[in-house]
């Protein structure tokens, strides 16, 4: 469960690497605690989900392998599906995060450009320039690296992850309590 809080989202102008669809940033307002999974989907429980016959999308593994590696080829659509069976399945409102709720459990209540300072430091995470032996070549295995301060693993690098949100340019007009910024809001 990652608590309630206050953040300021996006990116500051001056960051190294920075996206202009990073700012403006902004403060965001969590107000309810939400709870998250601890690790990025994995393939072993894709596969479950498809072995209930509710999807037949088998997503290639790109030769990486399955089980512990993280899902990866699945649209928006098929997350959707997967976060419905996951509701049925335990009773829980499982849903995607927003964009601001997936940010607030990455930064872990840092302002820094990764978790754990400015710099990628090494072997702290699987991106390009990370260090790991995975760089640049595949996925990791879920949990190869040590959690964030909100107890959350993966959350930088690895694999892109779905949230709620529709696509916006900038945060221009983006909501400051943690919803979905969508089509309807």
């Amino acid at each position: 469960v990652v608590p309630a809080g206050r953040f300021l989202m996006g990116s500051p102008e001056n960051e190294k690497g920075r996206s202009v669809d990073e700012g403006p940033q902004h403060e965001v307002r969590i107000a309810q605690p939400f709870a998250v999974g601890r690790y990025p989907v994995t393939f072993a429980e894709w596969d479950a989900f498809m072995a209930t016959g509710r999807t037949k999308h088998n997503p290639a593994d790109q030769g990486w392998g399955r089980g512990n590696q993280p899902v990866i080829n699945v649209s928006w659509d098929d997350t959707q599906d997967y976060v419905a069976w996951l509701r049925e399945q335990s009773g829980q409102p499982y849903r995607l995060l927003s964009e601001a709720e997936w940010e607030y459990a990455a930064r872990a209540s840092s302002q820094t450009r990764y978790p754990w300072g400015d710099e990628p430091g090494r072997n702290k995470a699987n991106f390009d320039g990370s260090g790991s032996h995975w760089s640049k070549q595949q996925t990791s295995p879920v949990g190869s690296f040590a959690p964030n301060a909100f107890g959350l693993c993966d959350m930088i690098g690895n694999v892109w992850e779905w949230v709620q949100d529709s696509w916006h340019d900038s945060y221009m007009g983006a909501p400051d309590d943690g919803r979905a910024w969508d089509e309807s809001t």
